[in-house]
């Protein structure tokens, strides 16, 4: 039986959880707020900020964990990889392209460079131009949060959006 540190207590990861308990492993999780569904649930909860990568670093050597399972979200995933920066745990991406993958504008280059097309991205000088139906998303804003649509070609609906 594998040691597994799942690095997220968030409902979200309930299902990796489950599938790795039925799958045999013993499983612990971690994550920073007590009240989290699987910090309630989890029969091995760790208490810890995993964001402080040094205590998750330390956390992992004291449990002896062979499998290190990011959780679902951006935070779980950069722990994991700085932390498996020498390699130790398969199927983790290094910390450059966790960079690549979840920094909006590092993405969008890379996608660029490699002719994948991704949406525009307009300046304040651009106002004018763009054409609707345009979807505002904030660049520092993740899982849809802060995101709206706006139908018509209205000047005054696309700065509010932009400014909030």
């Amino acid at each position: 039986m594998a040691k597994v540190l799942l690095v997220d207590t968030n409902v979200s990861a309930s299902p990796l959880y489950q599938y790795l308990r039925i799958a045999g492993h013993e499983v612990y999780v971690t994550g920073g707020n007590p009240d989290d569904f699987l910090a309630k649930c989890a029969k091995n909860y760790i208490k810890l900020d995993y964001s402080d990568t040094a205590a998750l670093s330390k956390l992992i050597i004291r449990l002896e964990i062979d499998y290190l399972v990011p959780g679902c979200n951006d935070l779980s995933y950069k722990a994991c990889a700085t932390v498996n920066a020498g390699g130790r745990f398969p199927g983790i991406e290094t910390l450059n392209n966790n960079e690549v993958l979840n920094n909006k504008e590092s993405f969008r280059s890379f996608a660029t460079k490699h002719g994948v097309p991704v949406p525009k991205v307009y300046s304040e000088d651009d106002l004018g131009n763009i054409k609707f139906p345009v979807i505002v998303k904030p660049v520092d804003a993740f899982s849809g949060r802060g995101i709206t649509i706006i139908q018509e070609n209205s000047r005054h609906l696309l700065v509010t959006a932009i400014n909030e």
